[in-house]
């Protein structure tokens, strides 16, 4: 995909700090709805109008998200208890875009 959006994603596990550089991303939280965590690799983001028709929409534990390399100066954190609107495509995950930020479910 040509449509992917540089992106920087920080979580948080059992007390641990996983921080996915842009163009680097790794495995992320999927919330399933047991209300457990299925873990899955995270290419990045995609634009809205890019997501493919048909493709399942997830719910992704981020903590905090970045562009390139601003994550240093300036994080972005989602709201304590929310997740970031993301699609599942195959085996991977995408975080999604409307505009110039992604959303919170």
């Amino acid at each position: 995909m040509d449509s992917l959006i540089p992106i920087t994603i920080y979580r948080r596990q059992n007390h641990r700090v996983h921080t996915y550089p842009a163009g680097r991303c790794g495995a992320i939280g999927v919330l399933m709805r047991n209300g457990e965590y299925h873990f899955m690799w995270c290419r990045g983001a995609i634009k809205r109008e890019d997501v493919p028709a048909g493709v399942q929409p997830v719910k992704l534990e981020v903590e905090a998200w970045s562009w390139e390399a601003d994550f240093v100066s300036r994080r972005n954190y989602t709201t304590r208890g929310r997740h970031l609107v993301g699609v599942r495509i195959g085996s991977e995950t995408f975080i999604v875009f409307y505009g110039d930020a992604p959303r919170e479910a």
